[in-house]
């Protein structure tokens, strides 16, 4: 680990804490918030297994500053995977990601979308399949199966509430994912790698 990453990830660590703690809607039950946007980040500039890192430590840190329920290390263990996943979509060198963008730009093709605005499109193919299996893997599925065994909320309960936060998060992901990479994308060019 150099320097620049390990002060890198410290400010996006800080970032996510403060979009997912203070500045989202937040109960045991529903989150809806940006703290994803510092993951984005992490997995444009530092790949997978960082994502993962900041994304589990952020986790740790901010149950110890805004406890909403008692620390479970599983929990954790889910933001770490997601964190992952995030990296392996998102990060330019992914064999993932590179596959969603050359799946994005054949559909655009076969949509008969004009050439110079193929690249935006596969941006947001890639933004909507990220958002898709992050929002429905880790939060629909893993944290609600997590919240009625460790918590005993009733699905009942759960299920309503969940599918209006997946409702929200896969559209934001959509549209702040090729945002955020446009802005970020130019800059990683310039810049040496780390």
């Amino acid at each position: 680990m150099n320097t620049k990453k390990i002060v890198t990830s410290a400010i996006l660590i800080a970032l996510n804490i403060v979009l997912t703690r203070y500045l989202a809607i937040n109960t045991p039950i529903v989150k809806i918030g940006f703290g994803f946007l510092p993951l984005i980040v992490a997995a444009l500039y530092l790949g997978p297994v960082y994502t993962g890192i900041i994304h589990a430590i952020a986790d740790v840190i901010g149950v110890m500053m805004v406890p909403n329920a008692a620390f479970n290390p599983v929990f954790t263990l889910t933001a770490f995977l997601s964190g992952i996943t995030y990296g392996l979509f998102l990060y330019p060198s992914s064999p993932i990601c590179k596959g969603l963008v050359k799946a994005g730009r054949k559909l655009a093709g076969i949509f008969h979308v004009s050439e110079e605005k193929q690249g935006v499109f596969s941006d947001f193919f890639l933004a909507f399949i990220t958002g898709f299996v992050v929002v429905i893997v880790f939060s629909l599925l893993a944290n609600t199966l997590l919240i009625h065994f460790y918590y005993r909320v009733r699905y009942e309960v759960l299920i309503p509430t969940r599918l209006i936060q997946t409702a929200i998060l896969i559209p934001l992901h959509t549209v702040m994912i090729p945002l955020v990479m446009a802005k970020l994308i130019p800059q990683l060019k310039k810049q040496p790698s780390f």
